[in-house]
């Protein structure tokens, strides 16, 4: 495998695991190690490679909307004229920075990969990770390894510290399951995240089917 391919095969794999943790709470160190990390692989690329992206690169933005080149200008742009500059500028540094990176990662899964890049069915395992971790945890709870009297959310560090704790009095007092834990969130603290990953999930597996 040369260079080129290495390097596509290693954004293609960055790319779903960004993809499936977008949705996930208390994940943003991570989620900002995969952004940072795919934009370095796009920009190495394109050194690399710089006469072929050179030519993919002015077929790929011909066909950009000009609104969301706009847009991006225009949040470059805004901190400059807005009244409370300050907080503008802490925004872009923000949120509105990562989604200019996140076109950039998209615009780099075009340009890298283009027809190689991830099809529905592995989007649609993708968008469905949360999901199939809130259910480990569910089944988790349900057998006893967060106890009896568990809160409906727990941080990630508690349910590792959690697990680790009963595991051993568990395996010496052996499983008692109690009732089906209905309304145990797992890592989210909002049950809205859920169901983002999950219609999300349903309609790609939707549309594959």
């Amino acid at each position: 495998m040369n260079q080129k391919n290495l390097t596509g095969r290693i954004y293609y794999w960055l790319l779903l695991g960004y993809f499936s943790i977008l949705p996930m709470s208390q994940t943003i160190a991570l989620r900002n190690s995969l952004l940072f990390a795919l934009v370095f692989l796009f920009l190495v690329d394109i050194l690399l490679f710089r006469k072929r992206n050179k030519l993919i690169g002015i077929n790929y933005f011909r066909h950009i909307p000009l609104i969301f080149l706009l847009w991006i200008g225009y949040l470059i742009v805004f901190p400059f004229l807005a009244i409370q500059g300050d907080v503008a500028w802490v925004n872009l540094r923000g949120q509105w920075f990562q989604s200019i990176l996140a076109f950039v990662v998209g615009s780099g899964a075009v340009m890298l990969l283009g027809k190689r890049g991830p099809g529905l069915w592995a989007l649609s395992f993708a968008s469905s990770f949360p999901i199939v971790v809130h259910l480990i945890l569910v089944i988790l709870a349900w057998i006893g390894f967060f106890g009896i009297n568990f809160p409906p959310y727990m941080p990630i560090s508690e349910a590792w510290l959690t697990i680790a704790k009963t595991t051993r009095a568990l395996l010496v007092n052996g499983w008692n399951t109690s009732d089906f834990p209905w309304g145990f969130w797992g890592i989210e603290p909002l049950h809205t995240n859920l169901g983002y990953a999950a219609c999300q999930s349903i309609a790609l597996y939707g549309v594959c089917f």
